[in-house]
């Protein structure tokens, strides 16, 4: 099998729980023309059945005009959810213990 299909497996694994998951989730879809035909199938049908689930999502589709350019995309957006988010929740997003404490151990680690 392909990795492909033991991500799908795995994510379609932990849809089952907990129960009230489409209540407390929506998954984004980040689609490219550059990906293979098989992947944008993958996706498609991966989108679908989520819905049969009820679960919200949003799709996304890249401007494809190349691949850096679709990361860069991907990378903004990313930053400008997480710090909306951050935002929302009122988190300071400059402070982070768990990102603390990995570069306390690998500075200490060599």
């Amino acid at each position: 099998p392909s990795i492909q299909s033991a991500i799908n497996h795995y994510f379609f694994e932990g849809l089952k729980n907990p129960k009230d998951l489409s209540k407390r989730l929506i998954l984004i879809y980040i689609k490219s023309n550059l990906y293979s035909k098989r992947v944008q199938k993958r996706f498609d049908i991966t989108q679908k059945i989520t819905q049969k689930q009820n679960i919200p999502d949003i799709s996304l589709l890249l401007d494809g005009e190349g691949r850096f350019k679709d990361l860069w995309e991907v990378v903004v957006l990313g930053s400008l959810v997480s710090y909306n988010l951050s935002q929302m929740h009122m988190v300071n997003p400059s402070t982070n213990k768990m990102v603390d404490l990995l570069k306390k151990e690998l500075s200490s680690s060599v």
